[in-house]
Order: structure tokens, then sequence, then C-alpha cells
């Protein structure tokens, strides 16, 4: 299988990611399930800002070396 390289890096595409988890998160708001879809959503986004960070700290790291 061809994997195709994309024009954006690893950091910007955990910024895309988490960008759409906040439209989602927006466009939930007033939904009858939206504590149901919300909370999933917000494990995703913990997550993105978590790995956004640490790769933020392994940049930061391999600058200073």
């Amino acid at each position: 299988m061809e994997t195709m390289s994309s024009p954006f890096s690893h950091e910007m595409k955990l910024q895309l990611a988490l960008i759409q988890t906040h439209n989602i998160l927006n466009l939930l708001k007033g939904n009858p399930y939206e504590n149901y879809m919300c909370g999933k959503l917000y494990g995703i986004k913990y997550e993105l800002e978590r790995q956004i960070s640490l790769t933020k700290t392994q940049q930061s790291t391999t600058i200073k070396e």
C-alpha cells in the first residue's frame, strides 16, 4: 500500500484536530445528547492537548541539546 506524504507536520495535524474538536463541541451546544457526546469529545480534546504539550517539550529539549 502506497502512502502519500502529508504537507502538515505531526504537531500541525494535532493542532488541526484540536480545532476541529473545539468546533464540534460548539456545534453540539443545546443538543439533547450534548452531555453524552461532549463527554466523549472532552477525552479526545484533553489527549490532543497532552500530545501537543509533549511535542513542544520534545522540541524545546532538542533545541537545547
